[in-house]
Parts: C-alpha cells; sequence; structure tokens
C-alpha cells in the first residue's frame, strides 16, 4: 500500500536540512523488528502529511510522523526500524527512539507520534574503555571496537579500508562514546566515516 507524501530533498553538504513531504512522490513506509522478522508495510498507517525527514550537521538523519492505529490493532515499539521508500530507493532507514501514544481525537482509536533515528546514530548510545598501542592500523582499531562496543548491531565493515593508515600514536579511550572514537579517528587520519543503510560501516578517505 503506498500513498502520496512529502518527499526527501537534497541540501549542500554540511548542512542541517529538512523536508515536509512533497506529493508528488510514492512513498512506503515499512516497520520491522530489529531481529529483522518479515518486512510489514504500514504506509496506510501513516497521517497524511505529518512525515518529516532532517538531516543535521553531523550527518543524522531524523524521521518524524504520526501513525494512526484507527482500532486496527497495530502497536509500534520502540526500537522497531522503520524504512522510508521512495519511488522504489531508501532514503530513511533507522529505529524508533521516541514513541507517544495517545488517543484519536473523538475517539478510542489511538495515534502514535513518532522519531526514528537513521544508524548513525547507533555509535553514539554505546560506550568505549580501550587503549590500543601506537603502530596500529586504522582497521584493527575499528575491528576492536565493533566486535567489543557494538555487539549485536549487526554492523559490518564491508567499507572500512583494510588495513588502512597506520595510527602512529597510542590510542585511549575512557568512557568515550563509540561515535567519539570514530571521530578521533577520522580526525587522526583524514578519513570520514558513517553507517549506511544496509548498517554497513565507511571509514574512506
Amino acid at each position: 500500500i503506498k500513498s502520496f507524501l512529502p518527499a526527501h530533498s537534497g541540501s549542500s553538504p554540511g548542512n542541517s536540512r529538512s523536508s515536509n513531504l512533497s506529493k508528488m512522490a510514492v512513498i512506503s513506509l515499512n516497520i520491522t523488528t530489529p531481529s529483522y522478522s518479515p518486512v510489514i508495510d504500514r504506509t496506510d498507517y501513516l497521517k497524511i502529511n505529518s512525515g518529516r525527514i532532517s538531516r543535521e550537521i553531523n550527518g543524522r538523519a531524523r524521521f518524524s510522523g504520526v501513525l494512526e492505529e484507527l482500532e486496527r490493532g497495530y502497536r509500534p515499539a520502540k526500537g522497531n526500524i522503520l524504512e522510508i521508500i521512495e519511488d522504489g530507493t531508501t532514503v530513511f532507514k533507522g529505529n524508533i527512539r521516541r514513541l507517544i501514544e495517545r488517543a484519536h481525537p473523538g475517539t478510542s482509536a489511538l495515534q502514535f507520534d513518532i522519531e526514528a533515528l537513521d544508524f548513525n546514530a547507533i555509535p553514539a548510545r554505546r560506550l568505549v574503555t580501550a587503549e590500543f598501542p601506537s603502530g596500529a592500523t586504522l582497521y584493527k582499531v575499528v575491528q576492536a571496537v565493533n566486535a567489543r562496543f557494538l555487539t549485536g548491531e549487526n554492523i559490518t565493515l564491508t567499507n572500512v579500508q583494510n588495513p588502512g593508515p597506520t595510527i602512529s600514536q597510542a590510542l585511549r579511550f575512557y568512557h568515550e562514546t563509540v561515535a567519539s572514537v570514530f571521530s578521533r579517528l577520522a580526525t587522526v587520519t583524514g578519513y570520514v566515516w558513517w553507517i549506511d543503510f544496509d548498517k554497513d560501516l565507511h571509514f574512506c578517505p
């Protein structure tokens, strides 16, 4: 089921931006559990003209919208994976992080105000305490951080350059977020990092 909603729009890199839905684009909204159970199309639950995608300066994307239950027995949950597909192309994919349930005006049916953050928000939720000696490669450090501190997130490293640059200085992290660790590695190596819609980490020049 598809409906006509505001479309994602672009802007110059490095600037925050947001887009209301354009009635010219065909949008699908799919929701699954983190265990990747079968995809369920929930497009017809999305209140018309409520969907909005915004992109922040740090590269993260955020989706906000209203789902209308209308006594159909569906309740979204925090952590569910939400995907927005525009004209056949994924323009947003991430986890529902905020959920407010309220009664639909004048009825017993429910509405859900939802906010989802894309997968780039995952590293900001995990903490790292670790040390790496001088001479470690970028890939070795990223691989260790992913294995030890992003357990269960199913993030892959296909697009992390292997072995990548050798880091001449010792690295010490104490209760830093994984996002902070990756940003420090980016500063040291001159690389940039992000996590794509397939949950693959990119670390490249």
